[in-house]
């Protein structure tokens, strides 16, 4: 930021932000970058005080474009004024400003119903940027249900976000209520928006895998998770959402279990050394592999059979180039199983 911005800045806070809305601060344009980046660089957290003043300018100009709807979209056209209402919110998520977003969580569903006509794009969408900036600093659950509803919306970005919402409330210490919210606002998700079971499979293991990131769990903590949200509904899922998870565990047989990982320890150590024929090697790992596909058809634990594939596997090749046609037949048939579990 400029000199004189700063100055306006310090006089008139509201004017200060208007000007830098409307480009007639005469800043950026240079550094080509957007309103929020320009003061996510000029309000660094050491700027505590300057940071308040900015919090409220940024409320009190989203509230004259709000109040003053009909005459900002015809001088500025729907599309200019949705992008800057965009960006107000997004300045306020990357600065983390509590004021505003708390006095808009009061009446959330008003501030909304606002923004919904801006929609340009997913990623020109000032109701989805308001509904992420109340993912922040929810200090209770109040918007649980809110959440939920939102995760039906057949929009993926607008699940991405409820999700987020979901992950971020507070639990008293015991994130499994999290995470069974989480589970639950992908099923409604799927229960709303899916009738195939592939593409709601995949859509499922894509966001099991962020929530994974999130709460770092072995797969069987979140099968678990699964099916009591599952159990838990009364008047029961429809069969696209019953079939995301495979047959309880229950039902396995007790001989059935995935390959040690010592045993693998040794085929990489055997691989690597070439102490052993490539055949000799291959029937191993397609061994391996077969009691490592048992294992998932019976738990829908897929992860042993897909990533000893892909990593035991490529080692083999690179090591040996191509082998038989039979061995190559063979992996090609993996990699096809590999590819239903994770497509």
């Amino acid at each position: 930021m400029n000199r004189r911005w700063w100055e306006t800045f310090r006089a008139g806070p509201a004017q200060a932000v208007a000007d830098l809305f409307s480009g007639r601060a005469g800043v950026g344009s240079t550094l080509h970058l957007d309103v929020p980046e320009l003061l996510y660089q000029a309000f660094p957290p050491s700027r505590a005080m300057d940071r308040a003043l900015l919090d409220g300018a940024l409320g009190q100009w989203l509230d004259h474009m709000r109040a003053n709807y009909a005459d900002e979209v015809r001088r500025l056209d729907v599309a200019v004024y949705g992008k800057r209402v965009g960006d107000a919110l997004i300045a306020m998520q990357l600065l983390d400003l509590p004021e505003t977003r708390e006095r808009i969580r009061a009446d959330v569903d008003t501030w909304v119903r606002w923004m919904v006509p801006l929609r340009l794009a997913p990623e020109r969408d000032p109701a989805l940027e308001c509904w992420r900036l109340m993912t922040r600093g929810q200090g209770d659950a109040r918007h649980t249900a809110l959440w939920l509803r939102l995760a039906e919306d057949p929009r993926r970005e607008y699940l991405t976000v409820a999700l987020a919402g979901l992950t971020r409330l507070p639990n008293d210490g015991d994130v499994r209520t999290n995470q069974r919210l989480a589970i639950r606002a992908i099923f409604r998700h799927v229960a709303a928006n899916y009738h195939d079971l592939r593409p709601a499979r995949r859509l499922f293991k894509g966001h099991l895998a962020a929530l994974q990131f999130v709460f770092p769990r072995a797969p069987e903590h979140w099968n678990q998770i699964s099916r009591t949200v599952l159990e838990a509904e009364a008047s029961g899922w429809p069969k696209v959402v019953v079939g995301l998870l495979p047959e309880p565990q229950r039902h396995m047989p007790h001989n059935v279990g995935p390959r040690p990982f010592k045993e693998w320890g040794s085929l990489e150590s055997a691989i690597a050394k070439g102490t052993a024929p490539p055949e000799v090697l291959a029937e191993s790992l397609f061994a391996a592999l077969e009691q490592n596909h048992a294992f998932a058809l019976a738990t829908g634990v897929s992860d042993y059979f897909v990533r000893t594939l892909c990593n035991i596997g490529h080692k083999l090749l690179d090591k040996h180039g191509c082998l038989s046609d039979n061995h190559m037949t063979r992996l090609g048939e993996m990699v096809e199983r590999a590819m239903a579990w994770e497509p």
